[in-house]
């Protein structure tokens, strides 16, 4: 089966937001025209931006093949060294940003993949980010995940690992710029109970779980590459895991460590 391909659109009233973890004017700026990542200058820093996307169709236990962030350049940059993750909000049905409050409250995913070595871009030319496909994935593996629901994003250098080099911050048009340009969110994917195929990279520790359903009852099963078979499996170094149909995936990433991407 081919996979499947939605592409979802910023839109007004509720789309973003941008905060400097310096305080830069005020730290948190709504529905701001340009959001931006890295550092800008020692009174900008750790920049991030979180972006709201609604009906995003995807019908529940999906297999995410590919999810990235399609945006525009605000302006060029040929400075290289900025760095940055994405992760979303764990929530079947979040709400739009509104307040700093709002936002630092929430609860985000446990999984999340680092984007680093943003590549220099030039002024309104289109790019996309890289895979983040398992924090798509661990949304739609929510009890309450609907086709339909919303997602909230977030791109950004918090921990301030980018380079500090003067205005090197990555700038990205959004609905509120003078001639709005939406942030799109394409993803890719694969009705539920396909079987995906992960890389697990040292020093990562992972439990991945799977359900099969049979007549004789709920028999948990994890099918390595290997071919061996175990209810439950912890992984301490580069291993690949093939899940077969059909299954119900549940992915949980141990404290501090982070999962890395479907392969295949």
């Amino acid at each position: 089966m081919r996979p499947k391909t939605i592409i979802v659109e910023t839109e007004k009233p509720d789309c973003c937001f941008t905060w400097v973890s310096s305080g830069w004017e005020e730290g948190f700026i709504l529905n701001y025209e340009v959001g931006g990542i890295g550092y800008y200058a020692p009174y900008g820093y750790g920049i991030g931006s979180g972006l709201y996307f609604r009906n995003v169709v995807i019908p529940p236990k999906s297999a995410i093949v590919e999810a990235c962030l399609i945006w525009q350049a605000f302006a060029p940059k040929e400075t290289e060294g900025v760095r940055s993750f994405i992760m979303a909000e764990l929530n079947p049905s979040p709400q739009p940003f509104s307040t700093f409050e709002d936002f630092y409250y929430r609860n985000w995913t446990g999984i999340y993949v680092d984007y680093d070595n943003v590549p220099p871009i030039e002024q309104e030319k289109w790019y996309e980010t890289i895979d983040f496909s398992p924090v798509i994935q661990e949304l739609v593996n929510l009890p309450n995940w609907q086709a339909g629901n919303s997602m909230a994003i977030l791109w950004a250098d918090f921990d301030d690992r980018s380079d500090h080099q003067d205005k090197c911050a990555r700038g990205f048009n959004t609905p509120y710029a003078r001639t709005p340009v939406p942030v799109k969110l394409k993803i890719s994917f694969l009705p539920g109970g396909l079987a995906r195929t992960y890389q697990i990279s040292h020093p990562a520790l992972m439990s991945i779980k799977t359900v099969e359903h049979t007549k004789e009852g709920d028999i948990e099963t994890t099918h390595l590459s290997g071919g061996s078979s175990l209810a439950e499996r912890r992984l301490t170094t580069s291993k690949e895991i093939t899940i077969t149909p059909p299954a119900e995936v549940e992915v949980t990433t141990l404290p501090g460590l982070k999962y890395t991407r479907e392969i295949r």
